[in-house]
C-alpha cells in the first residue's frame, strides 16, 4: 500500500491548525501566507527569490523558516533522483511562548497602523511548540526518508539585504537529530507506562517517566489549551483501556473516565494540565489494584 505523505501531514498538524501544501518546481510561494507579505514588502518578486534560494536545498533535510514578520514554515524537499524535486511546506505558524514586540517592528520602519496589523496576523496564526512541530516533522519525513533526517533554522533578514543573501542558516541541529530509533524508544516506553497502570504499579510508573524526562524523550508540551486538552482526553482513554484490559469493572471504568473527561475541561494552563495528568496516573493504578477482576 502506497502511503500519500502530503495526506498523513495535513491530518497530523490539522489537530494544531497548521496548512500543509506541496509545490512543484517551479515554485510559487506567493500565496503560502495568504497575501501578508505583499501588505509590507511591495516590490520583492518572492516567487524568484525563494526559487533561487530553494535551489540550494538538501534532501533528507526539514528546514525552518522564519520569515522577516515573524512567521514560521516549514520546509521539505521530495522526489526521484534527476529530477525537481518538489517541496512539502507546513505553515505559517508560531512557537508558542513568544509575545508579539510592537517596538520591534516599529523600530524596522513599519508604522503603528501597520504594526497593530502585523500584531493581529502574528497572533492569529496557529501557536505550536517548537519541540511538537520538530518530533512530528521528524518523526514522519524520517519513515519516508528511509534514515534520520536534519534540521536546519533559517532566518530571513530585513528587506534592505540583498536578494542573494537574504536568508541565512540561524543553526543546525547537527547533535540532536530526532531519529526514528529515539521515537520508538519513546513510544516503547509509553506502552510500559499503560502496562504498569494495567498493574496498578504506581512506582513503576513514576520510575519509567522519569526516565523519559532524564533522556529528554517525553515532549515538552507547551501549545494551546486546546491541544494540551486533546493530549489529556487521548491519555485518560488509554488509561481507561488499560485497566479495562486489567479487568476492571465496567461501571468503575465508567465512573473515573467520565469524571476526569469533566476535569480536563476546567484545566486552564500547562501547570494544571500536569497536576491533573499525574493525579489521573495515581488514581488508574488504584483503581486496577483495588477493582481488578482478581480483588
Amino acid at each position: 500500500m502506497t502511503v500519500d505523505l502530503l495526506k498523513v501531514l495535513q491530518k497530523l498538524l490539522a489537530i494544531h491548525s497548521v496548512e500543509v501544501n506541496r509545490y512543484d518546481y517551479p515554485y510559487d510561494f506567493s500565496a503560502i501566507d495568504t497575501g501578508v507579505r505583499s501588505m509590507f514588502e511591495e516590490g520583492i518578486d518572492w516567487k524568484k527569490m525563494v526559487n533561487a534560494y530553494a535551489s540550494g536545498f538538501e534532501k533528507d533535510t526539514i528546514y525552518i523558516i522564519e520569515d522577516i514578520l515573524g512567521a514560521f514554515y516549514s520546509v521539505f524537499l521530495m522526489g526521484e533522483e534527476g529530477m525537481p524535486p518538489s517541496i512539502i511546506t507546513a505553515g505559517p505558524f508560531v512557537y508558542s511562548g513568544r509575545g508579539f514586540d510592537a517596538g520591534t517592528y516599529i523600530q524596522r520602519g513599519y508604522s503603528r497602523q501597520d504594526t497593530e496589523k502585523l500584531k493581529g496576523y502574528i497572533l492569529g496564526l496557529p501557536h505550536i511548540h517548537e519541540d511538537v512541530i520538530n518530533h512530528q516533522l521528524a518523526a514522519v519525513f524520517s519513515v519516508a526518508a528511509g534514515r534520520d533526517v536534519e534540521i536546519k533554522n533559517i532566518r530571513e533578514q530585513l528587506s534592505h539585504v540583498a536578494a542573494g543573501n537574504r536568508f541565512s542558516i540561524v543553526y543546525t541541529q547537527e547533535n540532536e537529530k530526532l531519529s526514528m530509533s529515539r521515537i520508538e524508544q519513546r513510544y516503547a516506553m509509553e506502552n510500559e507506562i499503560l502496562q504498569a497502570v494495567a498493574l496498578g504499579n504506581l512506582s513503576r510508573v513514576r520510575k519509567i517517566m522519569g526516565k523519559m524526562m532524564d533522556q529528554d524523550i517525553v515532549e515538552r508540551y507547551s501549545t494551546s489549551i486546546s491541544a494540551q486538552k486533546k493530549s489529556l482526553i487521548t491519555m485518560n482513554t488509554l488509561f481507561r483501556k488499560a485497566i479495562e484490559q486489567a479487568g476492571v469493572h465496567p461501571y468503575y471504568l465508567d465512573e473515573i473516565s467520565y469524571r476526569f473527561f469533566q476535569k480536563i475541561d476546567l484545566v486552564t494552563n500547562r501547570v494544571e494540565q500536569t497536576a491533573l495528568l499525574n493525579e489521573m496516573l495515581t488514581e488508574y493504578c488504584e483503581y486496577a489494584r483495588n477493582y481488578s477482576v482478581e480483588k
